[in-house]
């Protein structure tokens, strides 16, 4: 596979990372385990790590790692891996028997607050035994700088199968390009500038014969701002995060929530906003802190910003934000003030004004660049109290080497500023929720988590 450069926002992804804030992304499914094991009981991982290398050529980013341009003389590229061996990436291990949800847990912190290896590709499976049920877990990373919410769905369609009886694949030998010198990186990094430059003049070619477009753009760029400029009511998790992480699940019938989302004509995003908004009330009440005064609490919510057939790795993402009030003590109300914000940012486009930030850093020097990203992940983008994404998985179930994946919680680390975050994904008739926290700043994120499932069953009861 020819080099590609990564563009500015994978590159953020990559330059604002350091081993206190990991930006990958990742997952915690259950499989179903007896299929997993051998005649003797044990993970079969041999099996396992065979099955996902005969897929590889379906995902040949998953063979590639980063190289650097001598000098910052552009942004990154990936290039193919000559040591690429699948047993660095896809991993057996166990807890100590019967192991329960407190050792699962704190063994999947202790992965994913780890950085990936630089050196390799970016990504890693953990395959998980010696839990008190039948079940064997899998801990997922995969760096953000290769997948977003969309094409992590569509990673996991490539890696899982869609029946217990799998897919036979006549997988072609790999042969690995040369591994690019620092004459041939600087080369096409100098190549790929001139392209740049190119397209940019046609660009203002074009705005010079269609002025109202650029005119446009800045018009929703100054909505986006104006958003920020509102400002936010600090929590206690708003704050510098320490390099410890501890994640919550929640499972829900996803039935549940489509009806509240017709009965209030809402969204999906929309009626977990709420959930997450009761939930903070909750836990806020909890903390001694009157949430009836909180009057600016905001999410940061990722979009999707993709064509509907764009499937190119890497991410691809712009955000919003949006109000959540706490101060609301009925849920339907809830629901109601959230769906009319965010159909006000949506008619003003705020999202596509926020995307100004990632065109802006597209003309940046790499040098410049490495900077502004560091500032982003260390509290310039933390213009809100947590983040809170949505990602739409398949209504089907997977399968994993015959074993049927049960359930499929999301991931993503916090950073400074967001100390809190919740991931909402939508899968095989459940909606599942990863809650991300910083136990330091939010040691009781137990309480949280408590307080966001009884507020979705305040929706449904209130439905």
């Amino acid at each position: 596979m020819t080099m590609r450069r990564l563009s500015a926002q994978d590159s953020a992804f990559i330059y604002g990372e350091s081993q206190r804030i990991p930006l990958h992304v990742g997952s915690l499914g259950f499989i179903e385990g007896a299929p997993l094991r051998d005649d003797s009981g044990c993970l079969d991982i041999t099996r396992i790590r065979d099955a996902m290398e005969q897929r590889l050529h379906l995902v040949p980013g998953f063979r590639q790692k980063l190289a650097e341009v001598p000098l910052d003389g552009g942004r990154p590229v990936w290039i193919d891996d000559p040591g690429f061996r699948i047993e660095r990436h896809v991993h057996a291990t166990a807890v100590p028997r019967p192991g329960g949800r407190a050792e699962l847990m704190g063994l999947f912190s202790r992965i994913q607050e780890q950085v990936l290896d630089r050196n390799r590709p970016l990504w890693e499976f953990y395959y998980v035994d010696g839990l008190e049920s039948d079940e064997v877990a899998v801990i997922c990373k995969v760096h953000h700088a290769m997948v977003d919410g969309t094409t992590g769905v569509e990673l996991a369609k490539l890696i899982f199968d869609l029946s217990p009886e799998g897919t036979e694949l006549d997988a072609p030998a790999w042969h690995p390009a040369q591994e690019p010198g620092p004459l041939e990186l600087t080369a096409r990094a100098a190549l790929d500038h001139g392209r740049d430059l190119a397209r940019r003049a046609r660009k203002l070619v074009d705005a010079a014969r269609e002025p109202s477009r650029p005119a446009d753009s800045l018009w929703k760029f100054a909505q986006a701002m104006r958003v920020v400029a509102t400002g936010f009511d600090p929590l206690p998790f708003n704050a510098a995060v320490g390099s410890r992480r501890r994640f919550e699940t929640v499972e829900l019938p996803l039935e549940n929530v489509l009806q509240a989302k017709r009965a209030l004509q809402a969204t999906v995003n929309d009626v977990a906003l709420a959930a997450v908004t009761g939930g903070l009330r909750g836990w806020c009440e909890h903390q001694g802190i009157d949430p009836d005064e909180a009057r600016r609490t905001k999410a940061l919510c990722p979009v999707d910003n993709r064509a509907a057939d764009d499937r190119e790795p890497g991410s691809n993402v712009a955000a919003m934000l949006v109000d959540l009030p706490l101060d609301e003590a009925c849920p339907r109300a809830r629901v109601k003030r959230i769906t009319e914000c965010s159909r006000a940012l949506k008619q003003n486009e705020v999202a596509e004004g926020a995307n100004m930030w990632d065109r802006v850093n597209s003309l940046l020097p790499t040098s410049l660049l490495r900077v502004t990203s560091l500032l982003q992940f260390r509290g310039l983008m933390a213009q809100g109290n947590l983040l809170v994404s949505n990602v739409r998985g398949p209504d089907f179930p997977f399968y994993a080497f015959g074993g049927k994946v049960r359930t499929f919680f999301p991931y993503f680390g916090v950073q400074d500023g967001l100390g809190l975050n919740v991931v909402v994904f939508s899968y095989d008739g459940k909606l599942l929720l990863g809650v991300a926290s910083d136990p330091d700043l939010m040691p009781d994120a137990d309480i949280f988590v408590e307080c966001l499932t009884k507020a979705f069953g305040e929706l449904a009861s209130a439905i």
